[in-house]
């Protein structure tokens, strides 16, 4: 798990994609590298994350390679269904 700033995210990282999972509770780091393995088993992301870091309540993901659009419909999906966290794109997170 990366420890960088909000200001270092949203100048080094703008031009990346990416979200930020939101949840009541912590994520443990364990939690966080298995979601990001997920995403590449449901061929969303081809590779790992750049980042991972923790801002706030949630955890943070940057990548160079990912498919936001089918990402955010499942997303939303899982969310309303489960309602056990909000994911949105990581520079709206981080203002």
């Amino acid at each position: 798990m990366d420890n960088i700033s909000a200001e270092e995210i949203k100048t080094k990282y703008r031009q990346n994609h990416g979200f930020a999972f939101i949840s009541a509770q912590r994520v443990s780091d364990e939690a966080a590298h298995r979601l990001a393995d997920t995403l590449i088993k449901a061929e969303i992301a081809s590779k790992q994350p750049l980042v991972i870091t923790r801002y706030e309540q949630s955890v943070i993901f940057i990548y160079d390679d990912f498919d936001a659009p089918a990402f955010f419909a499942k997303a939303q999906f899982f969310e309303q269904a489960f309602g056990i966290a909000r994911v949105v794109p990581f520079m709206e997170y981080v203002k």
